[in-house]
């Protein structure tokens, strides 16, 4: 262990100043393994933001995106007509009203599951699920 210190720390001159160098002999993670990592951060973040806006409930239930609704106008030849328009809500740079549902069904399947194994992740993907929900998404009776 001490050997394994004093190997991997060290000293070098660079334009007369000593600075500390670090040598790890482990490999390195490669690009598809990070972009696995990325997308369950992601994923992760995303279901937590849909948590704490109370669409997704701590016992895993999707509900109905919010809308707002805005008046619009529409010229014809008799005139000026006016109706309301149901725009949905822009959450976690998601537009649409299934968004949610659709990434509550990814955690729920196999091939999250299967992402998590090829990364070597130790939570099982529905584990991670449930616990971000519990932790972000307020008292589940």
């Amino acid at each position: 262990m001490i050997y394994d210190l004093a190997s991997s720390y060290g000293s070098t001159s660079h334009n007369g100043r000593v600075r500390s160098v670090y040598n790890d002999k482990t490999p390195e993670r490669s690009v598809w393994e990070e972009l696995a990592w990325a997308i369950l951060e992601q994923a992760v973040d995303d279901l937590a933001v849909f948590a704490r806006w109370g669409i997704v409930t701590p016992k895993g239930k999707c509900l109905p995106w919010p809308h707002d609704v805005k008046r619009r106008i529409k010229w014809t030849w008799k005139g000026p007509q006016y109706f309301w328009h149901r725009v949905p809500r822009t959450i976690a740079s998601s537009h649409g009203p299934h968004d949610h549902s659709q990434l509550c069904a990814w955690f729920m399947s196999d091939e999250a599951q299967q992402l998590c194994d090829w990364i070597g992740c130790k939570l099982p993907a529905r584990e991670i699920f449930f616990s971000t929900l519990k932790h972000h998404g307020g008292i589940s009776k």
